[in-house]
């Protein structure tokens, strides 16, 4: 079976768990705040985007947002 993981890992079929704890944790951690409400996967780069993030905000018709 830990063959069978690793080959599809490989393949690009599978995210190892430790990537996708790294980016929960990345995301916990609070300095992608203003990302919230966003649709994001494990291949976005968090860093990237809050390089734009003005332009993200502005053009992103991905995010959730909540008016009271």
């Amino acid at each position: 079976m830990q063959r069978w993981f690793q080959d599809k890992i490989d393949a690009g079929e599978l995210v190892p768990v430790e990537r996708v704890a790294d980016f929960v944790l990345a995301l916990a951690s609070g300095r992608y705040d203003a990302l919230s409400g966003r649709y994001l996967t494990i291949d976005d780069d968090l860093d990237a985007l809050m390089a734009r993030i003005d332009d993200v905000l502005r053009d992103d018709l991905m995010t959730l947002r909540l008016r009271t």
